[in-house]
C-alpha cells in the first residue's frame, strides 16, 4: 500500500501497525460478492500487521471497519448499523478501511461527534478524499488515503490459484442493478410474503440464482450490453465468436461467491461498472473496460489504483 504525497495522511498498513498484538472487533456491514473480495483482503491485511480478531466488544482494543462504499447517502440502513456499533464501544479507537464516499443530504461528522479516542478514515480515491477533508470533523479524526482492500489479494494465494485455471471462454458483462446502477432497474424481493415462512433461505436463494441464470442470454439484448460488446468487437477481433454472458454476478442472488470467480477467471474479455468485477478482473490480467456508475466510485479507483495497468481502461 502506497502513501499519498501529502506526508500527513496516513496508510493503512502504518496505522495497523499501531495496534500489532492487540485484538480488533471487524465489522462487516452489507455485502456481495465484491464485498467478499474485501473481506478476505482485510483479514490478510490485519494478518500481515499482527492483529487478532475478536468476536466480542469487550476484549477489543480497536473496532475495525472493512472497506467498501457503504458510509453514504445511498446505504442509510449500513449507517446506522455503523452508528449503533460506534455507539456501543466509545472508548474504543475505530479504523474504517478505505471507503468510496458520496453525500447528498448531509455528512457523517455526526457520527464521531461524541468520542474522544483516534478514528482512522480512510478515502481509496482521491475525490473522497477531498469530500472528507472538506467535513468539519473533530480532532480525533484522522484521514488518510490508500488502495481499495481487494488490491492486497494480487499476490494471494486465492488469485495465484484462479490463474492457474483461467482461460478465455467467453466474454463478460456486468452491469450493476441495484442503487448504484446506472439504468434504473432493480431486482425486488419475491413478493409473496409466504414463500419465506413456507422455505428456507438457502432454498429460496437457489431458486433466484436459477431463475437469473437463465437469463443470461436475454441479457445480451439490454443496450448496456449491445454498447458493451460494440466496444469490445470494434478492439479486438480475436473475441469473435466466444460466447457472451451478462449478469450482475457481484449480486449473491445471481451467482456465488465461487461463480463470481470463476466467471471472471475464465473470461476473455470483461466489460463492467462493478469495481470489484473489474479489480480481480485486473489482478488476474484479463482485458479489463470499465465503465462509471452514479457517482466517482469507479472512475476515482481506477485512476488512483488501476491507472498503471496496460490491460485495464476506463471508458464512457
Amino acid at each position: 500500500m502506497t502513501k499519498e504525497t501529502n506526508p500527513d495522511l496516513l496508510t493503512v498498513e502504518n496505522v495497523l501497525n499501531k495496534f500489532t498484538d492487540k485484538y480488533c472487533y471487524l465489522v462487516d456491514v452489507l455485502g456481495n460478492n465484491g464485498d467478499e473480495l474485501i473481506k478476505i483482503g482485510t483479514r490478510r491485511a490485519l494478518e500481515k500487521a499482527g492483529l487478532k480478531v475478536s468476536y466480542s466488544y469487550d476484549d477489543a482494543d480497536v473496532i475495525v471497519f472493512r472497506g467498501g462504499a457503504y458510509i453514504n447517502d445511498l446505504y442509510p440502513q449500513a449507517v446506522t448499523k455503523v452508528a449503533d456499533i460506534l455507539s456501543k464501544m466509545p472508548k474504543c479507537p475505530v479504523i474504517i478501511f478505505p471507503q468510496s464516499y458520496i453525500f447528498f443530504n448531509g455528512d457523517i461528522t455526526q457520527l464521531f461527534s461524541d468520542r474522544t479516542k483516534a478514528t482512522y478514515l480512510f478515502a481509496r480515491e482521491r475525490r473522497s478524499l477531498k469530500i472528507l477533508s472538506e467535513l468539519a470533523f473533530p480532532p480525533s479524526v484522522k484521514l488518510g488515503i490508500d488502495h481499495d482492500t481487494a488490491l492486497c489479494l494480487k499476490d494471494d494465494p486465492l488469485v495465484h490459484s484462479l490463474q492457474q485455471k483461467s482461460t478465455d471462454g467467453h466474454i463478460l458483462i456486468v452491469e450493476r442493478e441495484d442503487v448504484e446502477g446506472t439504468s434504473g432497474f432493480v431486482h425486488k424481493p419475491f413478493p409473496v410474503p409466504f414463500v419465506k415462512k413456507l422455505f428456507p433461505a438457502d432454498f429460496r436463494m437457489n431458486v433466484k440464482r436459477a431463475i437469473r441464470k437463465s437469463r443470461w442470454v436475454k441479457n445480451t439484448k439490454t443496450d448496456y450490453a449491445k454498447t458493451a460488446l460494440e466496444e469490445v468487437r470494434n478492439r479486438w477481433s480475436d473475441i469473435d465468436g466466444l460466447p457472451v454472458i451478462s449478469a450482475d454476478i457481484s449480486d449473491q442472488g445471481t451467482a456465488t461467491f465461487e461463480e463470481f470467480c470463476s466467471l471472471i477467471a475464465n473470461a476473455a474479455v470483461v466489460v463492467t461498472n462493478r469495481l470489484h468485477v473489474g479489480i480481480l478482473s485486473a489482478m488476474l490480467g484479463k482485458r479489463t473496460l470499465l465503465r462509471e456508475g452514479s457517482y466517482h466510485k469507479i472512475s476515482g479507483v481506477y485512476e488512483y489504483s488501476l491507472a498503471s495497468m496496460p490491460h485495464v481502461e476506463l471508458i464512457k
